[in-house]
């Protein structure tokens, strides 16, 4: 992450996907959790998570500023975009909305 980071002043980061799995509602013993909570542990910047599985985050994610947005939100917003979960809506998210983001594939679709 601090490679994608690199050169900008408190980036704020998108992490899409939360769940323990693609088009599932469940996020316990969630890995994308995990690594949420730690980005938002390193203070690089500000974080936010997409999920359109997730109603509201839990309090280890919001007591620390994490914000839930939607799709568009994030991607207008922040600098640096991590895909966690491949969710049906983030694989076919249209590729050129992505261009001018540093993104961080850890599930290989984009």
């Amino acid at each position: 992450m601090a490679q994608a980071c690199a050169g900008l002043d408190r980036p704020v980061i998108a992490c899409f996907g939360l769940t323990y799995k693609p088009d599932v509602d469940d996020i316990r013993e969630s890995p994308a959790l995990r690594v949420v909570e730690l980005l938002a542990s390193q203070g690089q910047g500000p974080i936010v998570v997409v999920d359109p599985f997730v109603s509201a985050l839990p309090a280890s994610l919001a007591d620390r500023g994490v914000a839930l947005l939607t799709t568009g939100l994030a991607l207008e917003r922040a600098d640096v975009i991590v895909l966690l979960v491949h969710h049906r809506c983030f694989i076919a998210l249209e590729k050129s909305l992505l261009r001018d983001k540093r993104v961080v594939d850890t599930r290989g679709v984009w």
